[in-house]
């Protein structure tokens, strides 16, 4: 499949979990429906591959380079990566998460709420796992922006 086809397959199929957080935000709230949302993100940030690849050794900037963008490329996504110095930045340009649940009838604001509460637990999993790994997330401020992830590995 090309890159085009696998972003566009995976934002449609992440439009029905769009569709079914619009549902629970009608029946229970926005609040409840982002908070349940946020737990998704645990397995975002799941580090199971990363354990079979480094066990509980902290990974070289290189080498986290190397999975964050494997792990958003085989989604679709387009990322800018580089890593320097013991830091990687990854620009997210095109997310078919924010396609997705922006198709199922979120505004900008709302999806950056979903993505805000994913990427908090995502952090969490992650610097469990890996303490000296340290992230942050600044969410896409237009619709047509991107975000960024950094990882400061201490």
């Amino acid at each position: 499949m090309s890159k085009d086809e696998v972003f566009n397959s995976m934002a449609g199929g992440l439009s029905i979990l769009g569709l079914y957080m619009k549902a629970t935000a009608d029946k229970y709230g926005l609040d409840k429906a982002i908070e349940l949302y946020g737990q998704v993100g645990k397995s975002f940030g799941d580090t199971t591959n990363w354990k079979q690849k480094w066990g509980n050794r902290t990974p070289t900037a290189e080498e986290l380079k190397s999975m964050v963008f494997a792990g958003y490329d085989n989604m679709g996504f387009v990322i800018d990566i580089n890593a320097e110095k013991g830091v990687v930045t990854a620009k997210l340009h095109r997310c078919p998460i924010y396609s997705g649940f922006s198709m199922a009838g979120f505004s900008h604001e709302e999806v950056s709420r979903f993505c805000k509460a994913a990427f908090t637990e995502k952090v969490k999993e992650i610097e469990k796992a890996y303490p000296k790994i340290k992230v942050q997330e600044e969410p896409r401020k237009t619709p047509d922006g991107f975000c960024t992830e950094t990882y400061r590995i201490k």
